[in-house]
């Protein structure tokens, strides 16, 4: 999912754990939307079972970087989580970016390979 689509992804994987073998976010914007709906984050990530990659832009919250509680939270529950962060990339490069510009372009490309290596590795061939 892409920014508030995270929070679906996880929501999801939560929910029906028997049916996610595992799930991909970029950009996460899965505080903001747990604060909208007065839910509580870390008990909303407790309840996943299946690894998850999450993307993190710059611009998100320290919780959703590689080392933050939300990846600490996962890893306990997920086991094989993965976090990267693409620390010059704005919210919503992956489906929004310039791909006029080499270096979006590239980051962009760079986040692709990750979610199709994360789906290879994870999803029933």
């Amino acid at each position: 999912g892409f920014c508030w689509g995270a929070w679906v992804v996880i929501r999801a994987c939560g929910a029906l754990p028997e049916a996610f073998a595992c799930g991909a976010s970029a950009h996460p914007s899965v505080s903001a939307m747990t604060q909208r709906w007065g839910e509580d984050e870390q008990e909303l990530l407790r309840k996943v079972r299946a690894p998850q990659l999450v993307l993190a832009s710059q611009d998100e919250p320290v919780t959703w970087k590689p080392g933050g509680s939300a990846e600490t939270t996962l890893k306990a529950s997920t086991g094989d989580t993965v976090f990267r962060e693409f620390g010059s990339m704005s919210h919503g490069f992956v489906p929004r970016g310039n791909m006029a510009d080499a270096a979006i372009a590239g980051e962009v490309r760079r986040a692709l390979e990750y979610i199709k290596g994360f789906f290879g590795k994870h999803l029933p061939q």
